[in-house]
């Protein structure tokens, strides 16, 4: 007997069996008509996901690669801009040193300016001295004003000259001495008056000697 004779004969001999089982088995068909429905959801959703996620594969790897190449161009540029700034660097640097130099001279010409004529006055060989107190220090020009140092010490020029004398006295001319002396013939070392050159030949402590004693260098 199969389960539709079964049925029947239910129907017949137990009708509210029969209806019970009918309306079980309903139930059952109409879940399984709702399971296949959902599952064909089910499939057709799964299937959407996998396009989304392929679809934000596809849209990662190209943001990736935009990133990429973003990140390259950035990267020259920055390259390129630090040889740019490197090649200006070294132009400034170029251009300070020659500022500095045109500078150092500008005030080695105003310092001359200064000082030649006191300089001068009161020493031999006066290019090749200022030069030389330039070069140590002795002399100098600070807020446009000219000033002397000696051992450590600051003078205006007036005062400084006479420092100077003292702290060089074989270059030192013997500006006190106004005239009268004897004018000595020869080049001795007892001669009130010597050459330049024959000044210039004699020992530092011969020719300090010969200032203090009131020489003259003719």
């Amino acid at each position: 007997m199969d389960y539709a004779e079964a049925i029947e004969s239910l129907k017949t001999e137990k009708p509210d069996v029969a209806e019970a089982i009918l309306g079980h088995v309903g139930s059952l068909k109409s879940e399984n008509a709702s399971s296949r429905i959902k599952a064909k959801e089910n499939e057709g959703l799964a299937s959407r996901l996998k396009s989304l996620s392929d679809y934000g594969l596809d849209i990662d790897a190209d943001i990736g690669e935009q990133i990429k190449s973003l990140r390259g161009g950035v990267e020259k540029t920055e390259q390129e801009w630090a040889k740019r700034l490197s090649v200006v660097e070294v132009k400034l640097t170029e251009s300070e040193k020659r500022a500095s130099e045109k500078e150092a001279k500008l005030l080695q010409k105003s310092i001359e300016s200064s000082f030649a004529t006191e300089i001068d006055k009161n020493f031999y060989a006066s290019k090749a001295v200022l030069k030389d107190f330039i070069e140590r220090g002795f002399v100098g020009i600070d807020d446009e004003k000219p000033f002397v140092k000696v051992n450590e010490k600051i003078y205006g020029v007036s005062d400084g000259i006479p420092e100077l004398r003292k702290m060089f006295p074989d270059y030192a001319k013997n500006i006190q001495h106004t005239g009268g002396g004897t004018s000595g013939a020869g080049g001795g070392h007892g001669s009130k008056t010597k050459t330049a050159s024959e000044f210039s030949k004699l020992p530092p402590k011969e020719k300090a000697a010969f200032m203090a004693d009131g020489g003259t260098i003719i």
